[in-house]
């Protein structure tokens, strides 16, 4: 019966991550069966019909980070706040002492007023643009 997704183990993760990083088109999990890396499947050798999806989860690359974003627009700001979430980050709606990154999609942005009012000089933020 199915179990539903179930995590391969540590060595299979590794190995499979390894094969995706080098580009190849497939990696062998065991005697039985292989990852299709091209279409995110795991496949049978002996019937490739049978078939389950495979997904990746990323791990958490901001690790709670804090985020404040200066966005010039309402889709870049979504993309960036999309960005972050789906890598274990937050976003602060201002500019305090939990921020650990400021981003600013561009220079004009860091002239706005709400940066120049909260001085992330004076917190020692750095700013990724």
């Amino acid at each position: 019966s199915d179990k539903g997704w179930v995590e391969y183990d540590a060595d299979q993760t590794k190995k499979i991550e390894t094969a995706y990083g080098d580009d190849k088109k497939e990696v062998k999990i065991d005697s039985e069966r292989y990852v299709d890396l091209d279409g995110m499947l795991q496949r049978r050798y002996d019937d490739p019909s049978k078939r389950r999806r495979v997904k990746r989860i990323l791990p958490p690359i901001f690790d709670k980070d804090v985020f404040y974003l200066l966005a010039p627009t309402k889709k870049e700001r979504e993309e960036l706040e999309g960005m972050i979430d789906d890598h274990n980050g937050l976003i602060s709606a201002t500019i305090n002492s939990s921020v650990t990154f400021i981003v600013a999609k561009n220079k004009k942005a860091l002239s706005g007023k709400p940066f120049q009012t909260a001085n992330p000089n004076r917190l020692k933020i750095p700013v990724v643009s």
